[in-house]
């Protein structure tokens, strides 16, 4: 983390930790079946809980939240 910021690296992070993402990642594109489904950066992203992600993502209507994890930390991290 301490080079990214020192010499101004732009870099890719490949995760499904959405803590990690929200965390780190100054803008985070979420991807369903190879195709983009949200893209949030700038002031959209800096208010974003992993329960808001996991709202946006359930109102896309592109898949279902069949994944246990998924549904697990929808729950026990809204707010």
């Amino acid at each position: 983390e301490w080079l990214v910021r020192e010499f101004k690296l732009t870099t890719l992070m490949v995760t499904h930790n959405l803590e990690q993402a929200l965390n780190y990642g100054n803008r985070i594109i979420m991807m369903d079946s190879g195709n983009i489904i949200l893209d949030l950066k700038d002031e959209t992203k800096e208010d974003l809980t992993i329960g808001k992600l996991m709202e946006h993502f359930a109102n896309t209507g592109t898949a279902a939240l069949n994944d246990d994890k998924m549904l697990l930390s929808k729950w026990s991290n809204a707010s």
